[in-house]
């Protein structure tokens, strides 16, 4: 079997990427306590980066593949955010969040065969939802949860499952300027894989539960 060599060739009129961006936003607080945050985009973008296989050839033993650069796709992307922060008590606070991106991503009409970009839409969780809630407690202390859910990652190859996780922080203000705290990541699993490389590039990496302590001092 003779051996491969891939060898890249760049394109003197290789193009910027560009992007069009439409983006809306809105506040609202109806009442002192709480308040309502939406945004929402749209994106269009032309030229992004690609890369094509050529016809390979051999030279001496080895057989060389050539890969041309190129800006053979385009695509748009859409979507928002929705926010709502609470004041419940004196001691009690909260925050709620959510977002949607959805994303397209099609090869131009002039795109030679076998094109593809590393612009991968199912790369990108399609919802993802938060829960913040911070507790003022005696003593000095401060108890803050945070509740995660990601969907799938379908672009992965193997897909990337949705999960759900938390973290947690307990942290005593010994001072007005100082403060120490334990904090708690990526609770509810052992470990968990937040992200898949796209097919043919093996890329995996598991998120572990983790504990750290963490002090600070501001002046």
């Amino acid at each position: 079997i003779s051996p491969s060599v891939l060898r890249v060739f760049g394109d003197s009129g290789f193009r910027s990427e560009r992007l069009v961006a439409w983006e809306l936003g809105y506040r609202a607080t109806p009442d002192p306590r709480f308040q309502v945050d939406l945004a929402a985009y749209y994106n269009v973008y032309d030229y992004l980066r690609s890369v094509a296989p050529g016809t390979p050839s051999l030279q001496g033993s080895t057989v060389l593949v050539p890969l041309f650069l190129g800006n053979a796709f385009h695509g748009h992307a859409y979507g928002g955010e929705v926010s709502a922060t609470a004041r419940l008590s004196s001691r009690w606070r909260m925050r709620a969040n959510y977002a949607l991106v959805k994303m397209t991503v099609e090869p131009r009409a002039d795109a030679p065969a076998g094109a593809v970009t590393d612009v991968v839409p199912g790369l990108n969780p399609e919802h993802q939802v938060s829960v913040w809630s911070s507790f003022d407690l005696p003593a000095r202390m401060e108890l803050d949860l945070v509740g995660r859910y990601v969907s799938q990652l379908t672009g992965a190859r193997p897909a990337v499952p949705a999960y759900v996780t938390a973290d947690a922080q307990l942290a005593w203000h010994v001072s007005a300027n100082g403060r120490i705290g334990i904090i708690g990541q990526d609770l509810v699993h052992r470990r968990h894989v937040e992200f898949q490389a796209p097919q043919g590039v093996v890329m995996e990496r598991a998120i572990p539960r983790r504990v750290a302590f963490k002090a600070a001092w501001s002046f």
